[in-house]
């Protein structure tokens, strides 16, 4: 197992020769990043919606219940 560690500033003269390498290979990481931030905001706006659909069904079907 591993040990709890703020590492993510750890050897980050590497980190940014590897971006360098990618985007000399073609490779974007920005656009990368921003197709993935774009995929997951849509992820879940959808599933947002979905919950809030469920619960104006169930508000719906409550309020139904009432009146009868």
């Amino acid at each position: 197992h591993g040990k709890v560690r703020p590492s993510l500033e750890e050897d980050l003269a590497q980190a940014e020769k590897i971006f360098e390498m990618l985007e000399g290979m073609g490779i974007s990481v920005e656009r990368i990043t921003g197709e993935l931030e774009d995929e997951g905001v849509d992820s879940f706006s959808a599933a947002f919606t979905v919950l809030l659909d469920a619960i104006d069904q169930r508000l719906q079907a409550m309020t139904e219940d009432r009146k009868s």
